[in-house]
């Protein structure tokens, strides 16, 4: 029925000349606990879960001075999003507005352009027909 392989009881090796990593460690209160706690002088890591603060402490030996090394984790939870979205309805209705206020915008030079020809057409001659360049001429000819 299967081509012929041959049958064999043997397991399959395991990859030696890996070290074989082990934690220790037990469930802690709080991180003071941690940093009391004794560890292997083996180099091996231990593991303390702080459940109700949310934290892992380990601790191991440094193997050159042998110095403790702690280190601490914390679960990071991830920030919801806050963004508040606009409905289409709303987003139209301000498009518009934008699109005409752009258009008011717009139109403001031209009407300037207009009521400035009226305003240059409007000069001052205050001494017998001649266009006064001074602004207190009219006072001049008024004492007079």
């Amino acid at each position: 029925m299967y081509p012929n392989f041959p049958q064999n009881n043997y397991n399959y090796p395991q990859a030696y000349g890996q070290p074989q990593i082990t934690l220790q460690g037990y469930p802690v209160p709080d991180e003071r606990t941690a940093r009391e706690a004794q560890v292997n002088t083996n180099g091996t890591i231990s593991v303390f879960p702080d459940i109700q603060n949310g934290k892992i402490y380990t601790k191991q030996l440094d193997m050159n001075t042998f110095n403790p090394i702690f280190k601490t984790y914390q679960l990071v939870q991830e920030q919801s999003s806050s963004t508040n979205y606009v409905s289409m309805e709303d987003y139209q209705k301000l498009y518009q507005y934008v699109v005409e206020l752009e258009r008011k915008i717009e139109e403001i030079p031209l009407k300037m352009a207009d009521n400035k020809g009226v305003i240059d057409n409007a000069q001052s001659y205050a001494n017998d027909g001649e266009q006064s360049n001074n602004a207190n001429d009219g006072d001049a000819t008024k004492q007079q």
